[in-house]
């Protein structure tokens, strides 16, 4: 899965390079920020579902019937939070911190305590295996 925190405050995403399969640790250094052209995103999803991702949150009438949470960032720099599942159904424009992905909950702790981005990231790979890897940020 993955973990990323975005930190309006800081102009940051922060974001996990662990690509799991299971319990398997695939990789601990996948690059998850995907650039389609008018927008970039950062999916906590399945890999290889992303583009379907993307063309789902430019064309409503796209569908994407998996579950997945990502952060979106459009050409002028605004992040959206974009999620799809059984419960909910939204997109929308993040002006507060926020974290998704399997260590999400770490992660909002770290948020909550006052962490950086890159810290709050640190936190969910110190408390969630499926969390790992490199570091990465994106300055907005």
């Amino acid at each position: 899965m993955t973990v990323a925190v975005y930190i309006p405050s800081e102009g940051v995403i922060a974001y996990d390079s662990r690509l799991t399969q299971g319990t398997l640790i695939v990789s601990d250094d996948i690059e998850k920020l995907l650039d389609f052209g008018d927008i970039k995103l950062i999916a906590a999803c399945d890999m290889g579902d992303e583009r379907r991702i993307a063309e789902s949150f430019i064309d409503e009438s796209a569908h994407y019937n998996e579950d997945f949470q990502s952060f979106v960032v459009d050409r002028d720099n605004d992040v959206y939070l974009f999620e799809r599942g059984e419960k909910s159904n939204k997109s929308m424009r993040l002006d507060f911190p926020c974290a998704i992905g399997a260590g999400a909950p770490f992660a909002t702790v770290g948020i909550k305590l006052g962490m950086t981005a890159v810290q709050c990231v640190e936190l969910a790979i110190q408390n969630n295996t499926e969390c790992g890897g490199r570091i990465r940020t994106i300055s907005l």
